[in-house]
């Protein structure tokens, strides 16, 4: 391994190293001193650890020859890539996008805050549309006290006294009603603004920066704003109200003592049923309108850097693919290497592995000079007769051997006696083939085969 790629590999421990404490230190954060010391234990083992598999993987998958071991240490350092990639991946996003990620969590919830608002607003939507009923109804009692007091429409006995006093009560009474209603309304209206006012604050603190690492606890206090506001305007029973005050309006009336004759109590009876009657319907409309759903309270949940970094993938997507990309990229440089070597024609000896080049220049012989050029001529003849000499040597022992009666390569599965005996039983067609086969425990083939080469002579 030469030192560029030594030096690369270091680099890569020592950033893995560094990224793995700053994920730890952001995922678990703690002020103790042996926290930190211990994180920094596990970021340097994390760092080694990755260094030493490259270092590993350079030094073998570089030198390997056979085809098939090519394969076997290729899989074993995608297998280990894949490892370390599952190991630390997530801690160095952890260090470069968990305070994305967590930012991104508080807007939105902040979002769910604001939709709470909207929310709470349009919950008013369901009893603005009686006070405008509750002022029709406000109307006709006032205009029938007003021709009573000058006519006498009702009692035909014009005055302030009586169904006028009764008629005035009633509308002292909505006229109350209305007002509670345009407080409650003025009151929602300031708590809506207030909420809304939380929110663009925070808002706008987050965006700058300024919320910096008390950005939780400003996150909670803009959240209760929220909360204050959605339960002022939430819930507040004003349908419900409206129905219990219009029951109430026209309970307990009764006749005026100056109400004498049959003519003035059936003209007063017929007034009194009439407004009963427009205060039971709006009473039981009322009613009728659903209410609204309840509005659930808004708060800031206490998530980790890791689940963060997990749940809002897409808002840091540039910090999983630089985390990812700092353990796969050595996978890169080993295969461009792989494929410098193989493509410079390197010729690695059995022992040391090496090219014919290396070795040159290990030599100190310099080939663009007539010395160089000599030298290395006569080095290549030395090596081609060495390797005629190993072939002939390697000739003359097998044909000794063969003339000793020693049989070169495997045993034979079959005696020649047993060979005879199955010709034999062939001829004689007592068996065939296949059950001679069975018999000695071989493959049919390998009987033919056998008695091809067997010469009936040596029967």
């Amino acid at each position: 391994m030469n030192a560029r790629i030594a030096f690369c590999i270091l680099i890569l421990g020592a950033t893995s190293a560094v990224a793995g404490y700053a994920g730890l230190n952001i995922s678990f954060p703690h002020d103790s001193l042996w926290m930190k010391l211990f994180a920094a234990l596990i970021a340097a083992a994390i760092g080694v650890a990755v260094a030493t598999f490259w270092h590993i993987a350079f030094q073998v998958v570089l030198k390997v020859i056979q085809r098939r071991l090519q394969f076997l240490s290729w899989a074993v350092v995608i297998v280990g890539c894949l490892a370390i990639t599952g190991m630390s991946a997530a801690w160095h996003v952890a260090a470069i996008g968990g305070d994305a990620a967590l930012t991104a969590a508080i807007y939105e919830t902040l979002d769910d805050g604001e939709a709470a608002l909207s929310d709470a607003a349009r919950s008013r939507n369901g009893y603005r549309g009686f006070q405008s009923r509750l002022s029709g109804f406000h109307d006709e009692v006032v205009s029938l006290a007003a021709c009573e007091d000058a006519t006498g429409c009702i009692t035909g006995t014009p005055g302030k006294q009586g169904v006028y006093g009764t008629l005035i009560g009633m509308q002292g009474k909505i006229d109350g009603i209305i007002k509670a209603l345009a407080e409650d309304d003025r009151l929602s209206d300031t708590r809506l603004a207030e909420g809304r006012q939380c929110l663009a604050d925070f808002r706008a603190a987050l965006s700058s920066g300024k919320a910096g690492g008390e950005r939780g606890v400003a996150a909670s206090s803009a959240f209760d704003c929220v909360n204050v506001a959605v339960a002022a305007i939430d819930g507040n029973g004003q349908l419900e109200r409206i129905a219990q005050e219009m029951d109430s309006l026209t309970a307990g009336l009764v006749l005026p003592v100056s109400v004498k004759t049959a003519a003035q109590k059936q003209a007063v009876e017929n007034i009194l049923a009439s407004l009963r009657e427009r205060a039971s319907s709006i009473a039981a409309n009322a009613r009728k309108v659903a209410a609204p759903a309840t509005i659930g309270t808004i708060s800031l949940e206490r998530m980790s850097v890791m689940k963060a970094v997990i749940i809002y993938w897409d808002e840091i997507i540039p910090a999983w693919v630089t985390g990812i990309a700092l353990d796969l990229i050595p996978v890169l440089f080993l295969a461009f290497e792989a494929i410098r070597v193989a493509s410079s024609g390197a010729l690695p000896d059995a022992d040391t592995e090496i090219s014919i080049t290396e070795a040159i220049v290990n030599a100190s012989v310099d080939t663009s000079t007539a010395e160089g050029e000599f030298i290395f001529t006569v080095l290549t003849a030395q090596a081609r007769l060495e390797r005629r000499h190993i072939s002939r040597r390697t000739k003359e022992g097998l044909a000794a051997t063969r003339q000793r009666g020693t049989r070169l390569g495997r045993p034979p599965k079959l005696s020649d006696d047993q060979l005879s005996a199955a010709r034999r039983q062939i001829e004689g067609k007592s068996a065939t083939i296949g059950a001679i086969a069975a018999q000695y425990k071989v493959d049919p083939w390998t009987l033919t085969r056998s008695l091809r080469r067997h010469s009936p002579v040596q029967a």
